[in-house]
């Protein structure tokens, strides 16, 4: 009698398992809130928001070194259709947020800072957010 209860039990909880396992719909993790968008790869910011980051001039003062200027990290961005560039020094007047698309984005930061060795380009990351 307690068999046919136990295979009963198992077979509900195989099937209460299985739906949960499923893929969602979720966008991925925005890239302010990870390691950030990589040079000439597609980066989803939001599941209507996806962006390239096409270049990255860099002129920090590095890591260890004496500079005249704090310099600045100028990025140009791709997101649908239009091309933006974005600045990490707001001081020379330059815009750290742009809209394009309908889509208003925000230069948090460019990683890593510069060293007195540069940085393979592979390497180089660019945070970005969608302003609200």
């Amino acid at each position: 009698m307690f068999r046919p209860l136990s295979a009963v039990l198992v077979l509900a909880a195989l099937a209460a398992c299985n739906g949960k396992h499923q893929p969602t719909d979720e966008p991925p993790a925005a890239p302010a809130e990870s390691d950030g968008c990589a040079l000439k790869v597609p980066c989803a910011l939001s599941s209507a928001v996806t962006v390239t980051v096409t270049e990255v001039n860099d002129s920090r003062c590095p890591k260890g070194a004496q500079c005249m200027w704090a310099g600045d990290a100028a990025v140009t961005v791709s997101v649908g259709g239009e091309t933006l560039e974005l600045h990490s020094n707001p001081e020379r007047g330059a815009a750290q947020a742009s809209t394009a698309a309908g889509a208003t984005l925000v230069l948090e930061d460019v990683v890593p800072y510069p060293d007195i060795t540069p940085a393979p380009a592979d390497s180089i990351r660019v945070r970005l957010r969608l302003a609200q």
